[in-house]
C-alpha cells in the first residue's frame, strides 16, 4: 500500500536497504570474508502476479537489483 500512497518513501527505504547490503558485501570482502552467494527474500508478488505494475517494478526496484547484481559480480559472488 505504501507504494501507492507514498512512493518516495518506498524508493528511499528500498535504496537504503540495497545500499546496506552492498556495504556489507564490500566490508566482508575487505575482511577477506567473501560470501559464496547472496540470498534475498522479497514479497513482490502473489500467485497471480506482481502486487504492482511491471512499470513500477522497472522504475523502483530494477535499478536496485542492478546495483546489487553489479556489486556481486564485481566481487565474484554467485
Amino acid at each position: 500500500m505504501d507504494l501507492a500512497t507514498d512512493p518516495q518513501w518506498v524508493c528511499e527505504m528500498a535504496e537504503s536497504q540495497s545500499r546496506l547490503v552492498v556495504d556489507v558485501i564490500e566490508h566482508c570482502v575487505a575482511l577477506e570474508m567473501k560470501p559464496d552467494a547472496l540470498w534475498l527474500v522479497d514479497d513482490l508478488a502473489c500467485t497471480r502476479g506482481l502486487l504492482f505494475s511491471p512499470q513500477t517494478w522497472r522504475e523502483v526496484f530494477k535499478p536496485l537489483y542492478k546495483l546489487l547484481g553489479d556489486a556481486l559480480r564485481q566481487h565474484g559472488v554467485s
